[in-house]
């Protein structure tokens, strides 16, 4: 009995899909959420990218979408919360400390994450 060994896929006779299957457990952090998210409320147009090789680009276009819309939320609730480092906000707010700053800067991130999963992640 000779028992051949396969170094790759390619050597076996396995027949190949035409189309690259994206499963939640291959993507991470946005890319799931979204994948999940399309799953679960628009299956048959998921199926439809998946099949068009469109999906793995849509993830990444909407991954890149969700960082240029947390980092504009970001930036407005700064403003917003009188958190820059400016010295004019320094002036009128000097009871802000900065540890308070710190900690309002980190309240910042976390709620600009949040509410950009809303906005890009979770329409269509």
């Amino acid at each position: 009995m000779d028992k051949k060994t396969f170094t790759s896929l390619d050597e076996l006779d396995v027949p190949r899909l035409p189309y690259k299957v994206i499963v939640e457990s291959g993507v991470h952090g946005v890319q799931r959420m979204r994948l999940i998210w399309l799953k679960e409320h628009y299956p048959q147009q998921t199926r439809e990218m998946m099949v068009n090789n469109e999906l793995e680009q849509h993830l990444k276009d909407t991954e890149r979408r969700f960082r240029e819309t947390k980092a504009r939320i970001m930036d407005e609730l700064m403003e917003q919360r009188h958190l820059l480092t400016r010295s004019d906000v320094m002036e009128a707010h000097p009871e802000i400390t900065d540890q308070d700053r710190y900690f309002g800067m980190k309240q910042c991130e976390a709620d600009a994450e949040r509410m950009a999963i809303e906005q890009v992640v979770e329409s269509f």
